[in-house]
Parts: structure tokens; sequence; C-alpha cells
């Protein structure tokens, strides 16, 4: 698995979360990890998963996943950092602040499966999971995500 950083902690600036969604696949076609013709796919396809149950599992996190042909044959883990926050359907009413976006083929489920719970695990920290939303070094939150690499064999990559 590998855990992209578009841009160096790309700072999204969509407003809610169907435009996190768009911006976050978008970042990830213009750094070449996915293919243009699967943009508008794999869009439509975490929508209709975020409509089947919300992919927020903290105050300030969302996990937002699909399997989808559009992604080939890998594993996807992208980060993406709202400073202002969205309200992503928590249900407690807090602002989501972190996006981890996992998208795979539809083969990949163990992987898929696997990076979602290292994920999950990983967040449970309230005190990494403020870190990471205050952070503004790159450098300094590639150390903060060391602790995937330990649990999942992640490879981090920062996409300039």
């Amino acid at each position: 698995m590998e855990v992209i950083i578009p841009n160096g902690f790309e700072t999204l600036m969509a407003s809610d979360r169907d435009g996190i969604l768009g911006e976050m696949i978008h970042l990830l076609v213009r750094c070449g990890r996915l293919a243009p013709e699967s943009e508008i796919a794999l869009v439509q396809a975490l929508r209709r998963r975020e409509e089947f149950g919300s992919t927020a599992v903290t105050n300030h996190v969302a996990i937002p996943h699909v399997r989808h042909d559009g992604v080939g044959n890998k594993l996807i883990c992208a980060l993406g950092r709202s400073n202002k926050g969205i309200h992503y359907d928590t249900g407690v009413g807090n602002r989501t602040h972190l996006f981890f976006l996992v998208l795979s083929s539809k083969e990949m489920i163990e992987y898929h499966l696997e990076c979602l719970a290292t994920i999950t695990h990983l967040v449970r920290d309230e005190k990494l999971v403020l870190d990471m939303i205050c952070e503004q070094s790159t450098r300094k939150l590639k150390n903060i995500l060391a602790g995937l690499e330990g649990a999942a064999h992640v490879q981090r990559r920062s996409i300039d």
C-alpha cells in the first residue's frame, strides 16, 4: 500500500462531502495515479458508497473508500486535509478535517480491508489525529504516518 500526499499534503478547498470526494479524485488524476477517463466513474462510485452509509469514523476523520475497476490493479490510500473542516455526516455535528481516501480494484478485497482496519486503528488515537490536523510540515506528517507503515507495510510518498 502507498499513502499518497498530493502536493506535499494538499489542503482541500471544497466545502462539502461531495466536493471533497471530487477534489481528491481529481488530485490523484492530476498527479498521474489515476487515469483521467476513470475520474467521473470513481467520484460517482464514492458518492453512492456514502449514500449507503457514511464513512466518517471519528469527530475529525473520514475514510471514504470504494473498490472499482477504474483504479486498475492497485491499492491507493491518499490523505487530504481541510483546514476549516466540513460537515461530513458524522452524526455528532463536529467538522471533519482528515480524509483517508482508499481505492482498490475489486480483486484486492483483502488488502482493501486491511488498509481500512489499519487506518481505523490509527485514528482512534485522538492526540495523533489532532497532530495531523494541526501539522503544517509534510516531513513531520510523514513521520506521524509511520504508524501506518509499520502496521500495513506502507510506502509513504509525496507527489509534487
